[in-house]
């Protein structure tokens, strides 16, 4: 795939069996926290493993054709070709060129590949980190000198894993949703606009002249 980028199996993960010394109660401790990281954080691993590449793939596609057809449009429209009659090969391809690339620029505006692939890229890295900090922290259980203290210490390190990975997850989406806006055109700027315009100055009323009826002699 592109750059070694696309789609890959995910790869299994197992924790290092439990010393021999290891108590039974630490052991089946051991292998009730694996499943609760199985669970809840290794597919969102997984997913970042399967899903990088599409916006990564976007992001280059249509910035590479915006590039290129902004820089040929203004050499097309230059050279005489074809015949000169309206609606010629010519003008009918400087019309399409010029609709791609507002269409790309707009797709690439809206949809924010970058800001997708960033933020897939440095969410997935973080939470391989506290993946790989927890399983330090549960080899560094065996070395405490009480059953109590190693169940203990995989509870903490267990629950720090949990807590970090919801705020990897909330910071990703916060950064995603606060760039979101609708694609507004130039007409609904230009009804914004008008809409948003003060009302025309009414004339002032007339007020009646002040005396008494018929006039006065």
């Amino acid at each position: 795939m592109l750059l070694g980028l696309g789609p890959k199996k995910p790869p299994e993960r197992m924790l290092p069996a439990p010393p021999p010394s290891c108590a039974p109660e630490v052991a089946a401790m051991v292998a009730r926290v694996a499943e609760i990281k199985a669970k809840y954080v290794d597919p969102e691993v997984d997913w970042y493993l399967t899903h990088r590449v599409f916006p990564f793939f976007w992001f280059r596609v249509t910035g590479f054709l915006t590039i290129v057809l902004s820089a040929a449009l203004p050499a097309v429209a230059t050279f005489e070709w074809g015949s000169r009659e309206p609606g010629n090969a010519k003008t009918v391809v400087v019309a399409v060129m010029s609709v791609a690339i507002a269409a790309l620029a707009g797709l690439g505006s809206f949809f924010k590949w970058e800001r997708s692939w960033r933020g897939r890229a440095l969410s997935r890295d973080a939470i391989e980190g506290l993946c790989a900090k927890w399983e330090l922290e549960i080899q560094n259980a065996y070395t405490l000198p009480t059953t109590v203290e190693q169940c203990k210490h995989i509870y903490l390190a267990t629950s720090d894993l949990l807590a970090n990975f919801r705020s990897v997850k909330a910071a990703e989406s916060e950064e995603f949703f606060s760039g979101l806006q609708f694609p507004q055109s130039d007409r609904a700027g230009q009804n914004r606009t008008v809409s948003g315009s003060p009302p025309p100055p009414t004339a002032p009323l007339q007020r009646p002249p002040s005396g008494p009826p018929g006039g006065g002699g």
